[in-house]
């Protein structure tokens, strides 16, 4: 599929809408939609009721599956995309299932990756169809002839078609074609689209500060002594994770929160230069970052009770 960006809608028909201070919310001139879509095979079937054995227990309120295949090759397909979509969230807002808002400032950092990606999959997925073949010889000594099924493994051909990774750039609006056909469903549609600006707007401030206070509170707890005053283990990833959100924090605002930049620039002063060794070894550093993290998290706490309850679901 061209991942090229498509004039499918098209975005000149806008009513800009506002927020309850009287700015104008710039999220659909800021961004574009990127709707991607990964696929892959299933390894796992349902078993018939008829083949359950549950002695004297209904049938109906039980649900038992197996797995067709054991391919590390397909778990590491899998554990990937599980790792791409996470990389594309943490650079976009989302939007709805499979739909996001990518920072116009991001698209070309995406573009770059996203293709990088799909060439490493299409080498994992050949590596499996490669392997296919046996695996479904192999299925039948596990499974037994109870639970072996030939139906559960189509051929390598149809399987190829299960996986795909795919993706495309729209843009944000109403189809222009609406203002010759019809001015009244024009307008409306202008209507409709400023609601769903404003409420996305109104979701990814509530998302964004949510997801920080999330980051922060892990720290701070993984900094704060248990309670018989040792030292809890400090993971890369308490460090990494807060510093790819704030790292990239600049482009995913698009919707211009200014109190959350505030609270941003402050962790990383407090942040900059900080080594995650010198945390683990030094105390004094271990406590003083534990209290402003504590401070930090407060601050955020109360920004998050200021915003209405979020639309979108994470993940």
């Amino acid at each position: 599929m061209s991942t090229a960006i498509s004039t499918r809608p098209t975005a000149p028909y806008i009513v800009t809408p506002t927020d309850e201070e009287g700015n104008e919310i710039d999220l659909a001139r800021r961004t574009v939609y990127l709707e991607f879509s990964l696929h892959a095979l299933g390894d796992s079937r349902m078993v018939p009721r008829s083949q359950m054995d549950v002695g004297e227990a209904k049938k109906s309120r039980f649900r038992l599956s197996k797995k067709i295949v054991e391919s590390p090759t397909l778990a590491a397909i899998i554990s990937f995309d599980g790792k791409t979509r996470e990389w594309l969230y943490n650079r976009s807002q989302p939007f709805k299932r499979g739909v996001y808002f990518m920072p116009l400032t991001l698209v070309d950092e995406v573009e770059e990756e996203l293709c990088k990606r799909r060439a490493k999959r299409e080498e994992m997925v050949a590596q499996f169809l490669a392997e296919y073949p046996d695996l479904c010889r192999e299925a039948s000594t596990p499974l037994t002839k109870k639970y072996y099924n030939p139906a559960d493994y189509p051929p390598v051909e149809n399987v190829a078609a299960r996986f795909s990774m795919t993706w495309q750039y729209f843009k944000f609006g109403v189809p222009d074609a609406l203002a010759t056909v019809s001015p009244k469903v024009l307008a409306q549609e202008r209507q409709k689209a400023a609601v769903q600006i404003r409420e996305a707007a109104e979701d990814i401030q509530a998302l964004m500060r949510a997801e920080l206070l999330k980051l922060v509170s892990h720290l701070r707890n993984r900094l704060a002594p248990d309670s018989d005053g040792k030292k809890k283990k400090l993971y890369d990833s308490a460090i990494s994770h807060l510093a790819e959100f704030l790292t990239y924090f600049d482009h995913r605002n698009v919707i211009n929160d200014g109190e959350l930049k505030v609270v941003v620039d402050e962790l990383r002063g407090t942040l900059s230069g900080v080594d995650i060794e010198a945390i683990r070894n030094t105390d004094t550093l271990r406590e003083r970052l534990c209290e402003e993290m504590s401070t930090i998290s407060e601050q955020l706490g109360t920004l998050v009770e200021r915003v209405p309850k979020r639309r979108i679901t994470l993940h």
